[in-house]
């Protein structure tokens, strides 16, 4: 719920003073005074409709979409996006063991009235305005309040209108502040001086409005209101939440970190908060002044929990997102009036996630733990995978596809309390089918290539990886007085890429061959021949087997390991290639020349 309060006054808090017979100054004028208290609720499940300067929420596809919600409005005024960085700022200090205005508000500014503030921005002006020659001081101040009102009314409209949403997005962007709850007061006071010449008719309002985000006021805490040791409006409490919090975040991640892909770790995160926890069995039958605000905030769920204290699916989702940030897997809140079955319309939050190949999923921790038949046990046996990487158009219950059981918050219209309107950058729009494994595009098997002394890889894929394995056979232990080295290195490579799969593996071998000098007009005895030996890279493919490097000319011929042959050419300039019958995992010997090599088929 929002609630606005109005506060205009005309005290003249200082003196009249003359500068000459002809102008007056009025001094220290207490101005208008506004203050608005905001519940995300309300623009987290409302239908809403709006005042119509909102643009509808727009959606993009994976290269396009904007992640973070902080980052979606272009036209932001800076004031409000500096506020959200040292929020930030703040935030991470505290969770850091610290403590500042954001867990302790007796460290901000207070005003005359005992209200804690942060201090968003000051701004000065000066306002002209007119008035009947002669008019008595009452005339004069009310054509100065009126010159002045519309300054004031046009900056504290910023705050209206930008505000909700920077809330929103820190609320939603940074759930890992656990302390802090869904509510939010900000406001606007002011003072001003007036100069008037009364003969002339003619005077100017030098004025200063002080835009302040509150932290605690005499009705208000931006931290959350908890029961037993989950009020983190205590400095102690919250101190030793903090460090339970990150205990508890660093335990699970141990067990998700024990995968490699996204897939299985994104399961590990979505379990054990479906196995540690079950739906607060509090609610919605007791009041949340009875329960306190924790269950809605990523600590219930992160530390476990099946009581007074057990989370609602903010509390499920907000966990989920933390943990999935922890993992670098790009993850959001989405929120809107959901329908789990027909005509059962509740508020609800759950979460997108991006999969390897770029697209985005929805999944429903929640929903995966659901009570049934009244059975609040943290392991109920009723826990599943069903909401899990859905897509828009997956079938889900009675009829509807998940984008009709989930519609997204703002489907039509950004909540706007103001009148200025947002410049909006889409933000990730659901993929239209469930992810599968096969839902990635895989990498193209590598090339192998050997050139003026270097190996060379290459991938039709573009911005890849490489990833090889060099092995030499003659590095090993002997203990004969005489070892013959082949000089034969075996090659494995496979490209990979974010958003793709891992490609086949491409496997050769590369050898030596000594080439045959020519010893034509070599006549002194002490004479210096050199022998060389030519790089020969070997591959194979099904059957097929390349040889690159041999000279032209140079007979080159396959064997299977009992001596049958299975066909023959000679060293092209381009490379030779042979097609034989051998099966993959066999052994063929490629002799080149006089040297022969062993190759596994592929």
């Amino acid at each position: 719920m929002k609630k606005h309060f109005f506060l205009i006054t005309m005290l003249l808090c200082g003196i009249f003073s003359s500068a000459s017979a002809q102008e007056v100054v009025i001094k220290d004028i207490e101005g208008p005074s506004s203050m608005c208290q905001i519940d995300l609720r309300d623009l987290m499940y409302a239908n809403h409709v709006s005042n119509g300067l909102s643009k509808a929420r727009q959606f993009a596809g994976p290269s396009d979409a904007v992640v973070n919600y902080e980052d979606r409005i272009t036209n932001m005024p800076q004031f409000i996006r500096d506020f959200i960085g040292k929020y930030v700022e703040a935030g991470n200090a505290v969770l850091a063991g610290g403590s500042n205005w954001l867990s302790n508000p007796a460290l901000g500014k207070e005003d005359e009235s005992g209200r804690y503030y942060y201090l968003l921005a000051e701004v000065p002006g000066t306002a002209s305005f007119t008035f009947p020659a002669g008019s008595n001081s009452e005339t004069v101040k009310q054509a100065a309040q009126n010159a002045y009102s519309a300054h004031y009314d046009d900056e504290y409209d910023i705050l209206l209108s930008f505000m909700p949403f920077a809330c929103l997005s820190l609320n939603f962007d940074h759930p890992e502040f656990f302390w802090i709850g869904n509510s939010f007061d900000y406001g606007s006071v002011s003072n001003y001086s007036v100069s008037y010449n009364s003969s002339a008719g003619t005077g100017t309002v030098t004025y200063t409005i002080s835009h302040r985000f509150f932290l605690h006021t005499s009705s208000f805490d931006i931290r959350t209101r908890g029961v037993s040791n989950y009020n983190f409006r205590d400095l102690t409490q919250l101190a030793n939440g903090v460090t339970r919090f990150q205990n508890a975040v660093q335990t699970i991640l141990s067990k998700c970190n024990t995968y490699s892909s996204r897939y299985d770790k994104l399961v590990a995160a979505h379990d054990w908060l479906t196995q540690h926890n079950c739906y607060n069995p509090f609610y919605p039958e007791y009041p949340q002044s009875s329960i306190g605000d924790t269950p809605w905030s990523a600590f219930s769920a992160m530390e476990g929990n099946s009581g007074q204290q057990a989370p609602v699916c903010e509390g499920y989702s907000r966990a989920f997102k933390v943990l999935c940030d922890k993992m670098d897997i790009p993850c959001i809140l989405m929120t809107g009036i959901a329908q789990r079955e027909k005509d059962r319309l509740e508020d609800h939050m759950w979460n997108y996630v991006q999969m390897e190949n770029g697209k985005w999923y929805a999944i429903d921790v929640t929903w995966d733990d659901p009570v049934v038949n009244g059975n609040y046990d943290i392991v109920s046996g009723h826990e599943s995978h069903y909401w899990f990487l859905m897509g828009s158009t997956t079938s889900v219950v009675d009829g509807l596809t998940f984008i009709e059981s989930h519609p997204e918050q703002w489907a039509n219209t950004y909540p706007n309390e103001g009148n200025k309107s947002w410049d909006l950058l889409a933000g990730p729009e659901l993929a239209p089918t469930v992810w599968t494994s096969t839902s990635l595009e895989k990498c193209a098997t590598p090339t192998i290539s050997y050139v003026n002394g270097k190996l060379k890889f290459k991938c039709e894929t573009e911005g890849v990886q490489f990833f090889s394995t060099i092995t030499d056979n003659d590095i090993k232990s002997f203990n004969t007085a005489e070892i013959d080295l082949s000089v034969t290195y075996t090659i494995s490579v496979y490209a990979t890429k974010t958003g793709y799969e891992n490609s086949n593996v491409a496997t050769g071998t590369l050898c030596w061959i000594e080439q045959q000098p020519n010893m034509e007009g070599i006549v002194a005895e002490d004479a210096v021949t050199e022998v060389k030996a030519l790089p020969v890279l070997i591959q194979s493919q099904g059957g097929i087997i390349t040889v690159q490097g041999a000279l032209e000319g140079t007979p080159i011929a396959i064997y299977d390991t009992s001596g049958k042959q299975y066909g023959t050419t000679v060293g092209k300039k381009s490379g030779a290639t042979i097609a034989t019958a051998l099966c993959p995992g066999s052994v063929a010997i490629v002799k080149i020349g006089e040297k022969s090599v062993k190759l596994v088929i592929k």
